[in-house]
């Protein structure tokens, strides 16, 4: 059962979540928000 496992999760990361992220990486999205912008002395966001 743990063999089965192992494929399948190695079957969706390479299949879906690679894809994704290349995707994402392609047009510059951006989530957590960790790219330093122009005018912006720090990471700290005011809440």
């Amino acid at each position: 059962m743990s063999f089965i496992l192992k494929i399948l999760f190695t079957i969706v990361f390479f299949f879906i979540l690679t894809p994704v992220g290349l995707i994402l990486r392609l047009f510059g999205v951006d989530y957590l928000d960790v790219k330093k912008k122009a005018g912006r002395n720090s990471y700290w966001v005011n809440k």
